[in-house]
């Protein structure tokens, strides 16, 4: 079993690599994860996340987020789940074509998506297939911009902006006989269905998942993401959920 693992880790390294070489430049953040579900027997659960990641380094907030979920299964093998997200998200101070500076701001939108997720089991590997629609909503605004000297002229225009995205993600867990940890690797696709089904990010993830008990249990990730073949981000990934 662990010859198999060591392959799958490997395998997603190389794709990561592969990509790191076709884009400009990188960058580093830090995303975090605080997770509340409550169980209603086995098959139906809600929950509430809040979540924190950083950008340019790690030097600047990226996005806020919080939300709700609910998830029910449908069989053994195939789960469907809703949710809601609120996410405000900054953009950093950037340079337009003409010379002039468009300064940060943040930027609110809400998010809703729905996904069906399927498993199976091989051994002690857990497999899983995750298709998830989202739309995501941004509003129109007026950003604060100077010209090339220094002196502010009319705001800038951010228009208003529906995004419809599919996502596919496929994944395994390796669940190791007497142990609290769960590693698991997956690579997920988002494909903007609003603009001719571009694909806007490729998504590798390694990393563990450690139950305490019952209640408590954390995961610790690297995250691999390659945005519109523009620029890598390398992120640490930490979370933490409490069952009750």
């Amino acid at each position: 079993m662990k010859k198999y693992a060591l392959i799958l880790v490997a395998a997603f390294m190389a794709m990561a690599q592969s990509v790191s070489a076709q884009v400009d430049h990188d960058d580093f953040g830090v995303w975090t994860t605080v997770e509340v579900k409550k169980d209603f027997g086995k098959k139906f659960d809600i929950s509430a996340e809040a979540e924190l990641r950083t950008q340019d380094y790690s030097q600047a907030v990226e996005r806020w987020t919080i939300g709700l979920g609910a998830s029910y299964k449908l069989v053994s093998w195939l789960k469907a789940d809703i949710g809601y997200k609120f996410i405000d998200k900054q953009q950093l101070q950037e340079v337009t074509r003409k010379g002039n500076v468009v300064d940060n701001y943040w930027s609110p939108r809400h998010r809703v998506y729905a996904s069906l997720t399927g498993k199976v089991k091989f051994g002690r590997f857990e497999f899983s297939l995750r298709e998830r629609y989202q739309l995501t909503c941004r509003g129109e605004q007026y950003v604060t911009k100077w010209n090339a000297e220094g002196v502010e002229i009319d705001p800038e225009r951010v228009k208003a902006k529906n995004e419809s995205v599919l996502r596919s993600r496929l994944g395994v867990d390796w669940n190791i006989r007497k142990s609290p940890f769960t590693p698991f690797a997956s690579c997920e696709m988002h494909n903007v269905i609003s603009d001719n089904w571009e694909i806007e990010k490729l998504r590798w993830i390694i990393g563990t998942k450690y139950k305490f008990n019952k209640k408590h249990s954390i995961e610790v990730g690297y995250v691999f993401q390659d945005v519109n073949y523009d620029y890598n981000q390398h992120i640490l990934s930490l979370g933490y959920c409490y069952k009750f």
